[in-house]
């Protein structure tokens, strides 16, 4: 807990020494990969554009308030969403991939398994 407790204070400090601009840019480029999850990850140029800075800055900014980069965050949302669907029972494990659009079964098998510990298939079958 103490440690959880101090994370957020150093999270604060880092956001407390950001630009309020740039703060707003990172936050609307967090709504807009949270938008699209069903799209492929934009390009970190599109993303940078749209957050008014350079790639570079975008990219260090976006892991200094975050703590990922904009694609693992990205893939993780995507995660959660993938989630979230195979619960709520209405789509196939092809489906929710395709939905999300993962670029095949296999990668989204091995990424689900990566970031939960299981596969969906396992998954599907806790939930019974």
């Amino acid at each position: 807990m103490a440690e959880y407790i101090e994370k957020m204070v150093l999270d604060e400090i880092v956001v407390d020494r950001v630009n309020e601009k740039d703060l707003e840019g990172i936050i609307k480029s967090q709504a807009y990969l949270i938008e699209n999850l069903n799209q492929i990850f934009p390009s970190i140029v599109f993303l940078a554009q749209e957050a008014n800075m350079s790639e570079t800055k975008y990219k260090k900014l976006f892991k200094k308030i975050t703590g990922m980069t904009p694609n693992s965050f990205f893939l993780n949302n995507k995660l959660i969403e993938a989630k979230r669907l195979l619960i709520e029972k209405q789509l196939t494990i092809t489906q929710v991939s395709n939905e999300l659009n993962f670029t095949n079964n296999s990668y989204f098998t091995a990424k689900f398994r990566d970031f939960y510990g299981m596969s969906p298939k396992e998954f599907i079958k806790q939930l019974q």
